[in-house]
């Protein structure tokens, strides 16, 4: 083990840290998944994953239409 990898093996990330951490990518996956609403065709090249992100989403307009 490395003098960097000992110092990182030490760190400690604080709670108000990890939960800015994950609000942000809370953040992006809203963001990419009105990317993928507005454009299909994006998401289609996304595949198997994105279409099940997608699917709860298109199930509830499905059921509100």
């Amino acid at each position: 083990m490395t003098d960097s990898d000992r110092r990182f093996a030490k760190a400690v990330i604080p709670h108000e840290v990890m939960v800015a951490i994950l609000n942000r990518c809370d953040d992006r996956r809203e963001f990419m998944i009105q990317m993928w609403l507005q454009n299909p065709g994006l998401a289609r090249q996304g595949g198997a994953k994105v279409a099940a992100l997608l699917a709860p989403i298109e199930d509830l307009r499905t059921q509100l239409e």
